[in-house]
């Protein structure tokens, strides 16, 4: 918040001013340059001019960031950084308001303005009257530039049209030469009109056959009459002429049918002589037909490409530019940024915003066990809470702090949880086990061991982590005997053990660290040690290697009644506690439970609450 404030109050104002173009393009034209299989120019070229289709403007907005018409903008305003250098194009659209509010110089943005078809050129720098000016003569440049594209645009589809327009007249003028000599060479006009005159021929040349049987008709008539004066009707020539009058008859008949059969017409002279005619005109007619739609498609291109040609030119003598200056950008009279109001607003919104966040987002990834609803393991029960204190951290021992502190009743709460836990099982030999090093499993072990010789019982401690001892370093005595010597030099178990001057507890450390502690460890000595002790004491608490590090834990945790599992405050997470629950189970393990260690008491409300519970 402090920061907001300081830096709103340092910072360089910086001013904005903004003008607006219109970039709408003419439909007609779109609708021309499209048929023809051109782009429009003048307009938004990537995408359609209807602003309802909520379309944006990426060609035109590029256009007007383009280099050569960012460097004119720069050298007709003489554009300078504050340090006085020249101005780069790129640093002037390629500036932020960060950027400027850090080092101050003039940058311009170029956007389409909501959904509509105008661009809204923004010009920001630390003088009003600059960024005025800025956008404004931006505005011009663009509009400039654009109308000179247009130009070109308009142009290059002229030569384009004009081009296709000489192509197809010489292919028109051509097509129109080779009718007019398929005329003259085949001596016709049209070929409905030689068609007909066949069909006249044809027909005349019938009845003239016709005429003529039907005037041999007559003279086999005459012929007859005159032989039936001489000869009797049984006479050859009679019968001959008899005869070929019948002949004559028949063939009249059959010429005067309106229609013939096939066998008939082929057999006919006059149907052969037709269809030769026919044949010679159908292949007339194909080349014809052939030619006139040549003649047919190159008199509509050309047509078209003349009538293109013609709205072209009107189109660009009255939309060589839709694009005009709809808003000048005017003189700011306050400045676009530092906003006081606002940023001191968002400064302390960030500020309860980002801690609420950062608190949060700690939370969630902290997996580490703080109370016992935290273990997501819930057959895992927890005995008790050990809360921190320094008092036991400077002493290790709750035999030599006050008997009414808060940590010695919750090492008695673990006992009586201990008790009812192990009601039905005789529980007499516990092993202390922990995840990893350093969560107070020692002096945890120590001070239990302590607590429960308060019942006046027998109690013996034993360190059976024989790869990093500690008890001895919390009692303040010496390593020089212990475990190790029993079980590898033969030394006597009463030997071993230390007495101590606590009435019923005593004590039997590591001894001299050996070599080989992983072979000891799995001897049946250590076994038999343990089962030992346990008809000596009434409880035997054995201290042990973390389970994360080495399976010491696991293999002496079979020789034993039970095991408690100790997780550090804050440090522990479930996947270690998981982890370890895993190994026990699986081993078969008989777990007691755990102790949360080193538990912070935010007031003693939240432990009696424990404690009451």
């Amino acid at each position: 918040m402090t920061t907001v404030v300081i830096g709103t109050h340092l910072v360089r104002p910086v001013y904005q001013a903004k003008a607006f173009v219109l970039v709408k393009k003419s439909d007609s034209l779109t609708s021309l340059l499209s048929s023809l299989g051109l782009q429009a120019g003048g307009g938004a070229t990537s995408t359609s001019s209807s602003s309802s289709s909520g379309n944006t403007y990426y060609t035109d907005i590029a256009l007007a960031k383009t280099r050569p018409l960012l460097e004119e903008l720069i050298i007709s305003l003489n554009l300078k950084r504050t340090d006085e250098k020249p101005l780069k194009p790129e640093a002037l659209v390629k500036g932020y308001l960060l950027k400027t509010t850090i080092r101050p110089q003039p940058f311009v943005e170029v956007d389409q303005y909501e959904d509509t078809d105008m661009l809204e050129l923004v010009a920001y720098s630390i003088n009003p009257v600059e960024a005025t000016n800025m956008a404004n003569k931006l505005a011009e440049l663009y509009i400039k530039d654009r109308v000179q594209m247009t130009g070109g645009e308009y142009k290059s589809v002229r030569e384009f049209l004009g081009n296709q327009v000489s192509k197809v007249k010489k292919e028109y003028l051509k097509s129109l030469v080779d009718l007019k000599d398929f005329r003259i060479k085949e001596k016709t006009v049209s070929l409905d009109l030689d068609i007909q005159n066949i069909a006249n021929k044809f027909s005349n040349m019938q009845a003239e056959q016709l005429k003529n049987l039907k005037g041999r008709l007559n003279e086999l008539q005459i012929s007859i009459s005159k032989k039936g004066i001489d000869f009797t009707k049984e006479h050859p020539e009679y019968k001959q002429l008899e005869k070929d009058l019948e002949i004559t008859e028949k063939l009249i008949q059959n010429e005067a049918k309106p229609i013939l059969n096939r066998e008939q017409a082929l057999r006919d002279p006059l149907y052969d002589e037709f269809s030769k005619e026919l044949q010679k005109v159908s292949e007339k007619s194909f080349q014809y037909s052939k030619l006139d739609l040549i003649l047919s498609v190159n008199k509509d291109m050309y047509k078209s490409l003349l009538q293109y040609m013609t709205q072209v030119e009107v189109a660009e003598s009255i939309t060589l530019s839709n694009i005009r200056v709809v808003e000048h950008a005017t003189n700011p009279d306050k400045p676009y940024f530092p906003r006081k109001p606002l940023n001191y607003a968002i400064g302390f919104s960030l500020a309860i915003f980002w801690g609420l966040a950062i608190g949060l987002f700690i939370e969630y990834i902290d997996t580490t066990i703080k109370l016992p609803e935290d273990i997501k393991i819930k057959s895992f029960a927890i005995l008790g809470m050990i809360p921190f204190s320094r008092e036991l951290k400077n002493n290790s021992l709750i035999s030599m702090i006050d008997p009414l502190s808060p940590v010695v009743e919750a090492f008695r709460t673990v006992r009586i949880g201990i008790g009812q836990i192990s009601t039905d099982k005789h529980v007499k030999t516990l092993l202390i086990s922990s995840s990893i090093e350093g969560e107070g499993k020692s002096c945890l072990a120590a001070n239990m061991a302590l607590n429960f010789c308060m019942e006046n019982k027998r109690v013996i401690l034993v360190d059976l982590n024989l790869r990093r001892p500690a008890l001895h370093r919390i009692f303040g005595i010496p390593n020089n005997k212990g475990i190790t010597n029993v079980l590898a030099e033969g030394m006597s178990l009463e030997k071993a053990i230390i007495s101590s001057n606590i009435k019923g507890f005593d004590l039997l450390l590591s001894g001299p660290v050996a070599p080989d502690s992983s072979r000891l460890i799995e001897s049946l000595k250590t076994k038999n040690l343990i089962h030992k002790l346990k008809e000596m004491y009434d409880m035997v608490i054995i201290d042990t290697p973390p389970l994360m590090i080495v399976s010491d834990a696991i293999i002496i945790g079979q020789s034993v009644d039970g095991i408690i599992h100790i997780i550090e405050y804050g440090r522990t997470t479930n996947e270690m506690v998981e982890h370890a629950y895993g190994l026990m189970t699986r081993s078969g393990l008989n777990i007691i439970g755990g102790i949360l260690n080193k538990f912070r008491v935010h007031g003693y409300h939240y432990y009696s609450y424990y404690y009451y519970k």
